[in-house]
């Protein structure tokens, strides 16, 4: 969970929310959909705690505290003096407590997040009492955004692929909770962030976004964004619309997705996304998936009223 950018909270839901369709598609009735991957999917690095680049398989706590700090200063800007890692406990394999605290650091412009192959594999077991993530604030791009992970009677994976990425994973646990809020302000900040980051590698510059974020019901959002700014020197404006319902599942079903231009650059822009940007709507996911299939989410509240609050809760069923 870098600063909770790693394939994390931030990055998926914008990502899913503000970049889900940008065109006019098919849309398949729900029922008819599939099941696709999970919207935060633990079994492919989300939420996960990285490593050190090329770190080898701790041995110790000391170890795996010194693999973890490593690994958030590679992709934060940490406070001056901060010691974002304590691990407590006198065995490797059974931890007492996880806290990780990078509360005012900022993501690093040139992090790129990673999401480990599917053929990932354990070369680690731990269980933790308790694992505590905090970044209270993390700056993203100029925006401020408040992020906490929680977790009792967890079991964590350190996964690595064939690659040689690697990163520490929660693979279930007894209760837990996923909890973030950004102000309509600092929001707005962020969705911009987002745009421009996915924008410049399409070769597009996005230069102002306004957003428009209401939730419909404990379980619903709908987004609508004016973007502006340019594509292979055209201007370039449009309007992205999407909403987001999870049912009593809690499966996620992204509909009304579609982006109109506003002008022959946002057009153009309209008509290359298409075709994968039409795919989004033709399965349905479920909100959070663990290693360990006991775990699931067992409660979602969403706030748009002022910004957007989001809390997950999740735990082992009976």
């Amino acid at each position: 969970m870098l600063g909770g950018a790693r394939a994390g909270v931030l990055g998926t839901l914008l990502g899913a929310l503000a970049l889900t369709g940008c065109a006019a598609v098919h849309r398949l009735p729900v029922s008819e959909r599939a099941i696709g991957d999970a919207v935060f999917d633990a079994r492919k690095g989300w939420g996960g705690f990285p490593l050190a680049r090329g770190a080898a398989s701790p041995r110790t706590i000391a170890e795996l505290a010194e693999a973890l700090a490593t690994g958030y200063r590679e992709g934060l800007e940490l406070p001056e003096g901060a010691e974002p890692v304590r691990i407590l406990g006198d065995e490797l394999g059974a931890i007492d407590e996880l806290l990780v605290d990078v509360s005012g650091a900022s993501v690093a412009r040139t992090y790129t997040p990673s999401r480990l192959g599917s053929d990932a594999t354990p070369e680690l077991v731990i269980r933790a009492n308790r694992v505590d993530y905090r970044a209270k604030p993390l700056l993203f791009d100029g925006s401020v955004i408040d992020l906490r992970f929680r977790a009792n009677d967890a079991t964590l994976l350190l996964l690595r692929d064939r690659k040689g990425r690697s990163g520490l994973v929660i693979s279930g646990a007894r209760d837990g909770s996923v909890e973030f809020q950004a102000s309509r302000e600092e929001f707005g900040k962020a969705v911009l962030a987002v745009l421009r980051r996915r924008a410049a590698k399409l070769g597009a510059s996005i230069e102002a976004a306004e957003v428009d974020l209401r939730s419909l019901g404990p379980r619903s959002l709908a987004v609508v964004i004016d973007a502006r700014g340019q594509w292979l020197l055209l201007p370039l404006r449009f309007r992205l619309r999407g909403r987001m319902d999870v049912d009593e599942r809690f499966v996620a079903a992204f509909t009304d997705v579609r982006c109109d231009g506003e002008d022959l650059g946002g057009s153009l822009a309209a008509a290359f996304l298409e075709p994968k940007l039409a795919r989004t709507e033709q399965k349905l996911n479920p909100l959070m998936a663990f290693h360990d299939p006991a775990t699931r989410v067992t409660a979602l509240d969403l706030d748009a009223r002022d910004g957007l609050a989001m809390r997950i809760a999740f735990g082992r069923g009976p």
